[in-house]
């Protein structure tokens, strides 16, 4: 049986593909991403994949990371990892090429790993942790949450500053404690109550009275049981509300964003921060972006809650309640 790959392999393999090959594997039109394409280039996953696997997913109409997991198509060696390889995959899609090594190593920091320090010309590599400015006394998952609610389009730095303060306290002595009881409260609280409204913003501009119904019905659901049942639903009524608008369309913007928000939540399930971490990476939220993300602060600290932990209001640093 084949030993399962960590998180640090993964990306050391893909991080040396990437910067060794330095060029985007591109389909024969010109500009659509390949896992691999016919000139023998490889994307940022197409790297970690059989040449029989890569050309299956090349030939599916919805190829993405997302809807690969959530269609059951991804390869199940590859689930666990697949909040990073959405990050990895971004990279290689939508960056420059000459930008990858300063998108990588940020790559690395969100994700608690190492960046592989490269020979250029042996190609040989050695590891070096990733500068972080977060305190060394906090959790892996809970600074991905951090960083990811932090690094998103607030709609000012005064708001981020006043709604990052409450959460940057409360996880401080996160290290080296269980974290599965908090990463189990912030995705079905991210289910319950974030992923509900860009559900409710596509249905409220989407032409359709049919498709609007069946977005505030998955938003209900969400609302209501906090599945990763009812995130899969919610993913498959917005993907079908975006296909029903031609692309390009405000209707199809939001839909599309509902549907990706879905997936996300649908995968992440022992990884809650991704959920957030992919939602705040797009730029969909509009106006409703402050909300999503305060209400995305509110979760996490309400985990906090659940797990016995919280502020101490006469001295401002967290501690946990017996």
């Amino acid at each position: 049986m084949e030993k399962e790959q960590t998180s640090q392999e993964v990306f050391d393999t893909v991080y040396k593909h990437m910067l060794t090959q330095n060029a985007r594997s591109i389909k024969d039109n010109g500009y659509t991403c390949a896992y691999l394409s016919d000139a023998g280039l490889q994307c940022a996953v197409g790297c970690l994949l059989t040449v029989r696997e890569a050309s299956y997913l090349d030939a599916l109409d919805d190829p993405g990371i997302e809807g690969l997991v959530a269609d059951g198509e991804l390869p199940e060696r590859l689930v666990p990892h697949a909040p990073l390889l959405v990050a990895l995959q971004g990279t290689h899609d939508s960056t420059e090429v000459a930008d990858w090594p300063d998108i990588l190593s940020n790559v690395a920091f969100r994700f608690g790993l190492s960046v592989p320090k490269m020979d250029s010309t042996t190609k040989t590599h050695t590891t070096e942790k990733t500068s972080t400015p977060l305190a060394s006394c906090v959790a892996a998952p809970d600074r991905d949450y951090a960083v990811a609610v932090n690094d998103s389009a607030w709609s000012s730095p005064e708001a981020r500053a006043q709604h990052m303060r409450p959460l940057a306290l409360a996880q401080i002595g996160t290290a080296g404690t269980d974290r599965t009881v908090w990463e189990a409260h912030v995705l079905e609280g991210t289910i319950r109550r974030v992923l509900p409204l860009p559900l409710r913003a596509a249905a409220r501009v989407h032409p359709d009275a049919t498709h609007q119904a069946t977005l505030v019905a998955a938003a209900d659901r969400c609302a209501s049981d906090g599945t990763r049942e009812a995130a899969r639903a919610a993913y498959v009524a917005a993907s079908d509300a975006a296909d029903y608008v031609a692309s390009g369309f405000a209707a199809a913007h939001a839909a599309d964003y509902a549907a990706d928000y879905a997936a996300a939540a649908y995968v992440a399930s022992d990884a809650a921060a991704y959920v957030v971490a992919y939602a705040a990476s797009t730029t969909a939220a509009g106006d409703d972006s402050d909300l999503l993300l305060i209400t995305a602060v509110s979760v996490a600290l309400d985990a906090y809650a659940a797990e016995g932990r919280q502020t101490c209001a006469t001295h401002g640093t967290p501690h946990t309640c017996s």
